[in-house]
């Protein structure tokens, strides 16, 4: 991988496979949109005298396909930004059979936005938009019977999970993947669920910074 480098420290990445006057033009529309002054700088070995006198000689045509190009990949890069990776870091323990807990989602791995509420243990949806959505709770001191892991949200009827059968004495890891149209506002919240043979049985759900055992995973794709 090659770069268009203006010498003041703003570096645009290029593939061998880019047109070089696309990428030219682009880098020129990246610098003015960040506001530098880049007249007599270097660019790709080549000196530019005057870069604004350079973009108006283009054809406007060609300059605003560019500028779409650009703008296209910063509405991306943005999207990816839409991210929150919460975890609970405390266990919960003596869980009753048949109780549906909330995990309590306190830490956070990545959260640029802010989504996590601590106080509520629920991630905020801050833009509209398609959202992935992983998750998994982490159950041990396991007994036989049913793991459930479920997403619980004001945007959806009902719950998305993952439900599985444990014989007891290993751990017991739900976990599930969704996509979901969510709307600014919109709350996303992870619960436990175990159910027994005997009422009586009571298991624990891991919390820890390493390996995440019980997490929400939510990132924003479009």
């Amino acid at each position: 991988m090659a770069f268009i480098g203006t010498g003041v420290g703003i570096e645009t990445p290029v593939t061998q496979e880019d047109d070089d006057l696309t990428e030219k033009i682009r880098a020129i529309v990246a610098e003015m949109l960040s506001n530098l002054s880049t007249e007599g700088e270097e660019v790709v070995g080549e000196t530019v005298q005057n870069i604004n006198t350079l973009i108006l000689t283009k054809n406007e045509e060609i300059l605003n396909e560019i500028t779409e190009i650009w703008n296209s990949i910063n509405n991306f890069s943005g999207a990816l930004n839409v991210v929150c990776y919460a975890y609970m870091y405390s266990a919960l323990t003596n869980i009753d059979s048949g109780v549906q807990v909330t995990v309590e989602l306190d830490r956070t791995l990545y959260d640029p936005l802010g989504m996590l509420n601590v106080s509520t243990h629920r991630v905020i949806i801050p833009q509209d938009g398609r959202y992935l959505v992983t998750f998994c709770v982490a159950f041990f001191n396991t007994v036989e019977a049913t793991y459930q892991a479920a997403v619980q949200s004001n945007a959806i009827a009902g719950t998305i999970f993952d439900s599985r059968w444990n014989p007891g004495g290993d751990d017991a890891t739900p976990r599930a993947t969704f996509l979901l149209d969510l709307t600014a506002g919109d709350y996303l919240e992870l619960v436990g669920f175990m159910s027994s043979i005997d009422p009586d049985n009571q298991v624990d759900i891991y919390g820890g910074e390493w390996p995440y055992y019980s997490y929400l995973l939510v990132t924003k794709i479009n």
